[in-house]
Order: C-alpha cells, then sequence, then structure tokens
C-alpha cells in the first residue's frame, strides 16, 4: 500500500487516486448526490473498523487499525476519519476497491505532542457507484478505542 501518514495532516494514497478517475468521481457524486440518511446512520451491513486500546507513546508512531468492509456490487471507496479527545479531527485515509483489499490493516501515524491520551474514534464513509448518477453512502459501524499515558 502506498501511505503517507502524518499527525493533524490529511492521509492519502496520491499514486493511487491520480490513476483512478472513477473513483475520484465516486467520491464527488458519492457526496454531493447520496446522503445517508441521519447524519450517524451505521451501515452495518457494509462493514466495520476496529482498534484495541493502547498507549499513547512517546514521539511520533504509526497506531494500526483493522477494517473489514462487504460493499455491495458496485465500485467502493471508503473515508476513514480519526477524530481524537474533545471531538478534534486528527488525520483521514481513503481506501478504495481496485487498491485494497476489503479486509485489511492500516493506520495512523499519530504525534504525541499533536494530541493528548484520552478517547479516539475512527469513522468510516462508503460510497458505492453503480453507475454515473447511481450512488449510495453511509457509515460503517466505528472503532472506539483509549489511548492512555505510559
Amino acid at each position: 500500500m502506498d501511505h503517507t501518514h502524518g499527525s493533524g495532516t490529511t492521509t492519502t494514497r496520491l499514486g493511487a487516486i491520480a490513476s483512478a478517475p472513477v473513483i475520484l468521481a465516486l467520491l464527488a457524486t458519492g457526496l454531493t448526490l447520496a446522503t445517508p440518511g441521519p447524519a450517524h446512520a451505521h451501515r452495518a451491513d457494509w462493514g466495520k473498523i476496529a482498534r484495541p486500546d493502547g498507549v499513547l507513546r512517546r514521539g511520533c508512531h504509526d497506531y494500526a487499525y483493522r477494517y473489514r468492509f462487504t460493499p455491495p456490487d458496485g465500485d467502493w471507496a471508503v473515508e476513514t476519519f480519526l477524530i481524537g479527545p474533545g471531538g478534534r479531527p486528527l488525520a483521514s485515509d481513503v481506501l478504495m476497491s481496485g487498491h485494497d483489499e476489503t479486509r485489511g490493516r492500516t493506520w495512523f501515524r499519530l504525534c504525541r505532542t499533536g494530541t493528548r491520551p484520552g478517547r479516539f474514534r475512527i469513522k468510516g464513509k462508503m460510497t458505492i457507484q453503480n453507475g454515473p448518477l447511481e450512488a449510495e453512502s453511509g457509515w460503517v459501524l466505528p472503532a472506539r478505542f483509549r489511548l492512555r499515558r505510559p
């Protein structure tokens, strides 16, 4: 996987995005045409994200999480968002069909100087594209975990 990570920055796979205009259209169309019912409606049947509790170590480190998606037919993309203590957005990433498996492990890079111990969430918004104007999106089950002091 081609990852670029950083604390407090957006994480992207530039090579994958540049070579995948269909996925870009998927994201753009999905964000404008397919709005999931309530703002926090979860599609448990589309998958989940998981991360165990851990320790927020000194310096900058990768903090892994697992995902398992079961998207309906069509191209898919999942935008993941790392939310820190107090609801502070810390990082984001994109997983997409044709470049990522529907099950796997990836990570966010966190620096202790950029956040504090506490409760964290990883949310994932999946968008499915079934044609040029047919898009649907919803939230997969999020990960909720704690990072404590060493």
